[in-house]
């Protein structure tokens, strides 16, 4: 409910009709501990959330406008300066100020404190602050985002609420009530909605960016368990808008795009966050798979394919990729079919073609194994033919069937006209010491004797 339309008051006019509306608002029993739930203002530029824990402090009280700000470039530059990570410039541009930059040169001096996470000598400069502008705002809201910061909300939440009493409601401290709110659970959404009013009453307030992007990953984050992926892309592509280098909306960003089924943006966020050293691995995969049966079902087998096979060069199992499996099996059929049709019309280049495509969707395919290596040898390529064995007897072996497999020795029969009989005579001499009395032992041991001497 609106308990109040919003009061723009002129600077100086304001604290009283502050401190009655907050007298106003005890009587309604509007602050934490005093009502059963909590009370979701319909006017964000009247009533200010604040609070710790699962309630929360509801203000009543005018808005009113900014403080005057310094508008000397140095100090300018500082800020900026600031806001992109910059401390070492930020603090250079500020000592060449020296005094002149009024209450605003402790303040910033508290921020890039905190930004080197020296906490008490930012409160200090707080401080020395409010020794010299008692009643600004600023200070207020500098030493309450400070002590969000840090963990200190109670503290936070009184700064806040002396500030108000002393100075009125101003964006400053509308915007130190949302910094305030980003570190409480589940108040993300909420957070965002007192920083954007805090900007729209101050278009040019500062120090907007970092709690901007907080709060906008947060509200994605929220956005994804409720409004849906559209606006959790919405919402992160602002956090990034307002911090590039916020690579946790990578993540959400990615997740967004999957929920409106936009897999090639999806990935591409993915990525981008593993490019900053996240690990999105899960993620890739599952994308990868739901692309792959997304595009199945559109009949795109060639996109299919590439997310399939994607997956698994993240070291997927067949298990894992399920019926993504034996959809690669049957495109490595179809494959070895094409290779056959080559052979009988004497297109062997072709026919190889088809063979590695095979073995690439179905790697563990024997009979695409064996017909490549057989297809090698009678070209004469005796050292690929040996590739094509070598990795057919590992997988044979891998399975078990080792014992009944004649596999090493048609890899020996490469090795040797490849001129490397010392290879081939230790696989012929492995299967004799795994397997004395196996399937293939005596033809084994014939070739051994026939083997040239390197």
């Amino acid at each position: 409910m609106t308990l109040l339309a919003e009061i723009r008051w002129p600077r100086g006019q304001s604290t009283q009709g502050a401190l009655r509306l907050r007298a106003f608002a005890f009587s309604l029993g509007l602050f934490a501990g005093s009502c059963g739930g909590d009370i979701e203002p319909e006017d964000p530029g009247t009533v200010a959330a604040s609070g710790s824990g699962g309630g929360q402090t509801l203000i009543l009280a005018p808005m009113v406008d900014s403080e005057p700000r310094s508008l000397d470039p140095r100090l300018l530059g500082a800020r900026r300066a600031l806001a992109a990570g910059q401390a070492s410039s930020a603090r250079t541009q500020l000592d060449q100020l020296a005094g002149a930059a009024g209450v605003e040169g402790p303040l910033l001096e508290a921020r890039l404190a905190l930004w080197s996470r020296e906490v008490v000598e930012a409160l200090a400069a707080v401080e020395r602050a409010r020794a010299l502008a008692p009643a600004d705002s600023r200070v207020f809201a500098t030493s309450a985002e400070i002590l969000a910061v840090t963990d200190r909300g109670a503290d936070a939440e009184q700064e806040i609420l002396d500030g108000i009493e002393v100075a009125g409601l101003t964006p400053d401290l509308r915007r130190a009530q949302g910094v305030r709110m980003l570190f409480q659970s589940g108040r993300g959404p909420a957070a965002l909605g007192l920083l954007e009013a805090a900007l729209e009453a101050d278009p040019d307030l500062p120090y907007m960016d970092w709690p901007l992007s907080q709060a906008y990953l947060l509200t994605a984050r929220a956005d994804l368990g409720q409004a849906g992926g559209a606006a959790a892309v919405e919402h992160a592509l602002l956090a990034l808008q307002y911090d590039s280098s916020l690579n946790e909306a990578y993540v959400v960003l990615g997740d967004g795009y999957g929920g409106i089924l936009d897999f090639t943006s999806s990935l591409e966020a993915y990525r981008m966050a593993a490019e900053a050293g996240i690990d999105v691995t899960r993620e890739l995969v599952d994308t990868h798979l739901r692309a792959g049966m997304a595009a199945r079902m559109l009949k795109d087998d060639r996109s299919a394919t590439h997310h399939y096979l994607a997956a698994r060069d993240f070291g997927v199992s067949d298990l894992e990729l399920g019926s993504g499996a034996d959809y690669l099996a049957g495109r490595a059929n179809l494959a070895m079919k094409r290779a056959g049709q080559a052979d009988i019309d004497g297109d062997l280049d072709l026919a190889e073609e088809h063979l590695e495509e095979a073995i690439n969707l179905d790697p563990s395919n024997f009979e695409a194994l064996h017909y490549l290596a057989e297809l090698r040898f009678g070209r004469g390529a005796f050292d690929g033919a040996a590739i094509a064995w070598e990795v057919l007897l590992g997988f044979e072996s891998a399975a078990g069937q080792g014992k009944l497999s004649q596999t090493h020795l048609n890899l020996g029969r490469a090795l040797v006209k490849a001129k490397r009989a010392k290879e081939a005579r230790g696989y012929l001499q492995t299967y004799l010491d795994r397997w004395p009395e196996g399937a293939f032992a005596d033809q084994t041991r014939e070739m051994l004797v026939r083997l040239p001497v390197q």
